[in-house]
């Protein structure tokens, strides 16, 4: 079972971002922030980090150039096509099948890895998620249980939260 948590919905990011920091000053190390679309001033009061998935995409970028290299050279060798003493293995033309396999297994890579970090598809939310997290409010929920609940009640609600309740 999983540890019940306190929810605390704000309307504005400058009293978000106060509580955030001011969380981190008092140590609270398990919450989760929602908001109703991307803001890139956030992510620098949250310990966010950077996505793994450009990596993936670059290895499979790289298995695709190899792979249509590869491809290439192996059918140049079985079915050779000389035509006017041109080698059967030809980098120029060979140039736009390894940029598209390129191109190709690399966003295979990235799809898949972008679902895979994102934990995607989510069949439930969570515990204390609000639909009004991606209408008009911002949201923070934090896991504590007993004094730690109160402790954190007490912290949003300094903070500046419109509502604070337990889920």
């Amino acid at each position: 079972m999983s540890k019940p948590v306190v929810v605390g919905v704000f309307s504005y990011i400058d009293t978000l971002k106060d509580a955030v920091d001011m969380m981190k000053q008092r140590g609270v190390e398990s919450y989760t922030v929602y908001s109703p679309t991307y803001i890139p001033s956030l992510s620098e009061h949250i310990d966010a980090t950077d996505s793994p998935v450009r990596f993936v995409t670059l290895t499979g970028g790289l298995i695709g150039l190899s792979l249509a290299f590869l491809i290439q050279w192996w059918m140049g060798l079985d079915w050779p096509l000389r035509v006017s003493m041109k080698p059967s293995f030809a980098m120029p033309t060979s140039t736009i099948i390894m940029f598209e396999l390129t191109v190709l297994i690399g966003a295979l890579f990235n799809l898949i890895s972008l679902f895979g970090f994102s934990r995607l598809p989510k069949p439930s939310l969570g515990r204390g998620y609000d639909p009004r997290f991606t209408d008009d409010k911002f949201g923070i929920i934090i896991e504590a249980d007993g004094p730690e609940a109160e402790a954190a009640e007490a912290l949003l609600t300094e903070a500046g939260a419109e509502e604070v309740s337990r889920a």
